[in-house]
Formats: structure tokens, sequence, C-alpha cells
């Protein structure tokens, strides 16, 4: 059985935040300096992703293409043409006061909307 394809590394546009989603089931979560802040397992069916860290909490998130929403946040597959232009615009990006959810496009200081 071939893994799903989001396997591989996905980070968001300021590179705090990295995931690595591994073939066998499991994450590793960095954050900032703190590598392996978060571990655990995680499940895709189509185009969502349901997670369990290695604590009991659950989490969810959807993959577009080449971004992952998970927990208010943007990730981009390293490397991919979605996360070059996120990361152009990173330095636009902050979190919206201490609200959950983070950051979201649109929440991007002169963040246009996405075009097709």
């Amino acid at each position: 059985m071939s893994p799903h394809p989001y396997v591989g590394m996905w980070v968001t546009a300021d590179g705090h935040i990295r995931q690595m989603l591994l073939a066998n089931g499991r994450y590793d979560e960095a954050r900032g300096e703190r590598e392996s802040a978060y571990t655990g397992s995680y499940q895709v069916v189509g185009t969502r992703i349901e997670y369990v860290d290695d604590t009991g909490f659950s989490a969810d998130g959807t993959f577009d293409g080449d971004v992952l929403h998970h927990a208010g946040y943007l990730f981009y597959r390293e490397g991919s043409d979605a996360h070059r232009q996120a990361s152009g615009l990173s330095m636009n990006v902050h979190r919206v006061g201490d609200t959950p959810g983070g950051v979201h496009a649109d929440q991007a200081v002169g963040a246009h909307p996405r075009r097709r």
C-alpha cells in the first residue's frame, strides 16, 4: 500500500511551526527552537486529517493542494509554490490577539484575495 500524497514536511509561512507527516502514520511537530514539541499519530481520509497527540489531545485539518488548514493556521508543503508565495507574505502576517484560530489568509496585512 502506498502512502497518501501528504507525507512530508508542512510549515507555516514564517517557518516557526514545522510538522513532519511520516509515512508510518506518525507526526512530529517542532515549534521555534523546540524540536518534537508535539508528537502523535494521524490518519488521512481523502483531504481530511485527524490527529491524536501522544497525550490524547485530538485535532483535525483539511488539505487544499499544497496548503493544510489546521488549528487556525495555514501550513504549506515545504518548498512548494504555495510555500514560496506565502513566505513572501510572511513579513506581513501576524497572529491576531490571543484568540483561538491564529492567522488566516484574510487576516494578513496587505494580503489580496486568492486569485484562481
